[in-house]
Parts: C-alpha cells; sequence; structure tokens
C-alpha cells in the first residue's frame, strides 16, 4: 500500500506553469481515488467477464498457459492481462508437492528518453503497469498475490492435464477450485477469512454434504437434507469470499439446528440407533458444535464441524438387526349366527425394533360367499422398547354369512 495521506487536486488557472511534478500529483491523485474505491467496495481476486477470467489450462507437457483477463489486490490495484503467457514447471524428483499459479501488481519504466546536453532532463515516458505472473510453492494470500490455479506434483510426471471433471481433479491436473474472484464487501463485514480458514471451509462443505448424503440414504431424514442444503450454501458463500468470522458464526448456527434436528428424527423413528455409541457420539458432537458457535472463533467451530461430519458418517455405516415380530398363538372363534361379538386377547404377541402394529385381518372360511368382513376401529400402537405386551380390542369387529373369524395378521410398518 503506498503512502499517500491526503487527496489534493491540481488547481489550474491561466498562466499556470507546470512541471513534472504537478503531473505526477496529479496522477497520483486519481490513480488513490480508483485505489480507494476498489479497497473499500470490492473484496480482491479475479474479475469474472473479462476477456478469458485469467483461467489457467494445460499446455502440454510440463507448461501452463494463462489467458486473459482482469484481477484486483488487496491495496486496490487493477491487474490486466492482454496476451496469453506460458509458465514451466519443474517436476519433483523425490517427494509430491503442490504448485500454485499465481499474479501480482508489478510496473515498470519504459522508453527512456536521453539528452546528452542536459542529463538531468532524462528520463522515462511510460510506466507500464504488467501484472508478474508466477509459480510458487507456497499458498499465496490472496490479498497481494491472487491465486489462480494449483497443481498437485507427483514424482517423475512427465505431463499435467486438464481434469475431466474440474470438481473432483486427480493428481498432475490443474485445480481451479480455490480461485477467488473479486465481489462486493457487503456480505463480510465482520473481515474476511484468511486464506487457510476459507479454504479449509469449502473442504469441510464438501465432506459434510457427502456424509450426510449416506446418512439420509440409510437413515431417512427430513433434517438431513436440510442439512446438505445448508452446507451447499455455506461452500459457495465461501467461494465467493464472502464471509467473515460474523457471517460463519450465525450460518452454522442454523447448520448445528439441522443437524441437532437429524440426530433426534433418526433415533425416533429407527429406535435400534438411540441405544448405540454411533449415535451418542454424533448427539454429543453436535452440543460441542453448539458450544463453540457460542464462542465465535472460526477455527474452534471448523473442528467441531468436522467432528460432526465424521460422525454422521459412523452413524451412517450401523447395521441394524432387524428383529421379527411373533404374532403369538392362534385362536379359533366359532359364531353360531351370521354376526358375533368377538374378542381377541393379543397378550403373547410382540413388536419389535420400534415397529408399528397397524391392522389386523380376518381370514375368513367356510362361507359359501366371500362375505364383507367388518374389522371394527383400528388402532395404531408404538412401542419404545424393543419389545411389549399388546391387547387388542376387537369388541367392535364383525364377520357375516356365519363366517368363522381364524386368525388375526399383523402388518409391521
Amino acid at each position: 500500500m503506498t503512502d499517500f495521506t491526503e487527496f489534493k487536486r491540481m488547481n489550474y488557472f491561466k498562466g499556470f506553469f507546470t512541471t513534472a511534478d504537478d503531473w505526477k500529483v496529479e496522477q497520483g491523485y486519481h490513480r488513490e481515488k480508483l485505489r480507494l474505491h476498489n479497497r473499500g467496495l470490492h473484496t480482491p481476486g479475479v474479475i469474472r467477464g473479462v476477456a478469458s477470467g485469467l483461467r489457467v489450462r494445460a499446455a502440454g507437457g510440463l507448461n501452463l498457459e494463462v489467458l486473459p483477463g482482469s484481477a484486483v489486490d488487496g491495496d486496490g490495484n487493477e491487474l490486466y492481462l492482454a496476451q496469453p503467457r506460458l509458465l514451466a514447471v519443474t517436476a519433483p524428483v523425490a517427494a509430491s508437492r503442490v504448485v500454485y499459479v499465481a499474479i501480482r501488481y508489478f510496473e515498470a519504466e519504459e522508453e527512456r528518453v536521453v539528452n546528452t546536453a542536459m542529463p538531468e532532463y532524462s528520463g522515462f515516458k511510460r510506466i507500464k503497469e504488467a501484472p508478474e505472473l508466477f509459480l510458487s510453492e507456497s499458498r499465496p494470500d490472496n490479498l497481494l498475490e491472487i491465486e489462480l490455479a494449483r497443481v498437485d506434483l507427483q514424482p517423475g510426471v512427465t505431463v499435467i492435464s486438464d481434469p475431466a471433471d474440474p470438481a473432483a481433479p486427480a493428481v498432475n491436473q490443474v485445480d481451479l477450485r480455490y480461485v477467488q474472484y473479486a465481489g462486493a464487501v457487503a456480505g463480510a463485514a465482520s473481515g474476511k477469512l484468511t486464506p487457510d480458514l476459507q479454504e479449509r471451509l469449502v473442504q469441510l462443505m464438501g465432506r459434510t454434504r457427502k456424509d450426510f448424503a449416506a446418512l439420509s440414504l440409510r437413515f431417512q431424514s427430513p433434517s438431513a437434507n436440510d442439512v446438505r442444503q445448508a452446507a451447499i450454501t455455506i461452500e459457495m458463500l465461501a467461494r465467493a469470499g464472502l464471509l467473515g468470522d460474523g457471517e460463519l458464526a450465525g450460518l452454522v448456527a442454523s447448520l448445528a439446528d439441522a443437524e441437532r434436528d437429524t440426530g433426534q428424527e433418526v433415533g425416533s423413528v429407527y429406535t435400534g440407533l438411540a441405544g448405540t455409541r454411533e449415535w451418542q457420539d454424533y448427539s454429543d458432537s453436535v452440543v460441542r458444535l453448539q458450544d463453540a458457535v457460542e464462542s465465535g472463533l472460526a477455527a474452534d467451530i471448523l473442528t467441531r464441524q468436522d467432528e460432526v461430519a465424521e460422525a454422521a458418517r459412523e452413524l451412517s455405516e450401523v447395521v441394524l438387526i432387524l428383529p421379527l415380530a411373533v404374532a403369538g398363538g392362534g385362536e379359533t372363534v366359532a359364531v353360531t349366527g351370521e354376526e358375533g361379538i368377538v374378542s381377541l386377547d393379543a397378550s403373547t404377541s410382540h413388536g419389535f425394533g420400534g415397529r408399528t402394529i397397524a391392522l389386523y385381518q380376518w381370514d375368513l372360511k367356510e362361507s359359501i360367499a366371500a362375505p364383507v368382513a367388518n374389522a371394527g376401529t383400528g388402532a395404531t400402537i408404538s412401542t419404545n422398547n424393543d419389545e411389549t405386551p399388546i391387547l387388542l380390542d376387537a369388541s367392535g369387529a364383525k364377520a357375516s354369512a356365519g363366517a368363522v373369524i381364524t386368525k388375526y395378521i399383523w402388518d409391521k410398518k
């Protein structure tokens, strides 16, 4: 950042005699006004929609090509690359390493004019603003150095390629997932996350999506899908550079609420889960996350959310052995007339694993024509434990045409 301390513009008047210093002051005024605007109203990063957006692609062998585009840095400097440029990458020899492609502001004097008679009047006619492209093994700060791509290079690599799936690049392929794009600062009132935390948040939300998708496939829960949607939203905001510590805490608070509801839902519907170590670990991890959200520390929040995602994955892998239902002993009841009142004793019947006995059915025998049976009033009975005795009152049920009620059948749901 420059040492500019105040804004003073030139005030021209008739007879004003200008010098080189006057023109430098005039240029400085406008340059600093522009930088102030960029620093105050825009976040640093690649500017979308300008030329090819500084996209990096493989150019054969170990070469990378950076296409034309523009960016703005943390000092408010505008970086403009007018022509494509090639960068040659050196393959690692022993260990793998990540190489970052980055751009930073640079200017140089050009077109020197030499006055041999009066050397003090010599100088350069132009200052060229030409951004510097470079390779680094250190992650750019995305303030004065803007990341354009990265490549996870393996020893002995001879070719760098473009990924078939840009969302999941492999080793030795151009990775554009962490490019930061310039935007408005309105969404980051509490200050931006550091590049390390921002990258960690993007990766964590991607993992959260996958772990809760696995949990939802095994144990259906509406709130598990809410978690996935919330994770997608947070990931998009992080990629756009619109999150600070305050925004992160607020968003993860909502995420944690959905994760809490998920645990309660699967524990209620799948009662066999509620007593497992994995379910308890999941519930405890959500409580720790909610405590971390109260503290507001971004690093602690991400650590706790990582624990929740891990617990969700482990919970999704729990195998429940579904027990069989015992229908109890059968009983045949005969009626003398066309209809009769029957009382069924279901005290020896049990429902297991949180199953609900939803209905029973008449098996009608010895009737010439298929009679119409009135099953009476239905009742839904839920069990809290693995099993429980159940007594059914069938006084409202009737069988017509002299049929005999011989048995009832459990419909387990």
